[in-house]
């Protein structure tokens, strides 16, 4: 039986989350929900309040280094830690856990008695990826991008592109119309595949 958990779904109406947009609170959402679907399904049915620093590194090795896992780019790691980190951070502050499953470092190394005074402002997730250099792509001009489109997935003839085709291509139009969709929304390949992969170890108590 689903139950709303009221308490965890405070963050969401926090002034801090109020401000991102709409798209921006979802990616919030599904990020904190796969983490929270690994506490319960793979760490033996723990809630987001019994959450450990141990946990977040078994989910840092089922989601970057496992075979089995879906093996994410360095990039989506960081993503995903900072939603999770941001809703523990609301958590303690709020007095809803003493403290955050995420370990912390400090943002700039400082010696002496400034150590002590570092608030959680000052710091960040000491698990952040470093791999996360940007991939260079050069994309097709317009024109190519059609052609390849049509002639390439469309199964069509040069001819067939200017309005003399048959009903016999209407398969491959459709296949045609959805990676036009796609491409579009500027959906990348890769990130279908790993939405694909399962999101946490399929057998309870698996991490």
């Amino acid at each position: 039986m689903f139950e709303y958990a009221v308490v965890l779904n405070r963050f969401f109406q926090s002034p801090g989350m109020r401000m991102h947009a709409v798209n921006t609170q979802f990616g919030y959402a599904r990020d904190l929900a796969a983490f929270l679907t690994f506490l319960w399904v793979s760490r033996r049915c723990k809630g987001w309040r019994d959450a450990a620093e141990e946990d977040h590194l078994a989910y840092l090795a089922w989601r970057r280094r496992d075979g089995d896992g879906p093996r994410i780019a360095g990039s989506t790691w960081n993503r995903e830690v900072a939603g999770v980190d941001a809703f523990y951070r609301w958590a303690v502050r709020a007095g809803h856990v003493p403290t955050s499953p995420i370990p912390q470092v400090a943002r700039r190394l400082r010696v002496g008695p400034q150590l002590s005074r570092r608030t959680a402002d000052e710091q960040r997730p000491a698990t952040y990826a470093r791999d996360t250099g940007a991939v260079r792509v050069e994309w097709l001009p317009p024109v190519s991008y059609r052609v390849w489109r049509d002639v390439g997935c469309g199964a069509s003839t040069r001819r067939a592109c200017h309005g003399r085709g048959s009903g016999r291509r209407l398969l491959p139009m459709a296949a045609a119309a959805v990676l036009g969709t796609s491409a579009l929304t500027a959906t990348a390949v890769a990130e279908p595949a790993a939405n694909a992969a399962a999101p946490v170890p399929v057998e309870d108590g698996a991490y």
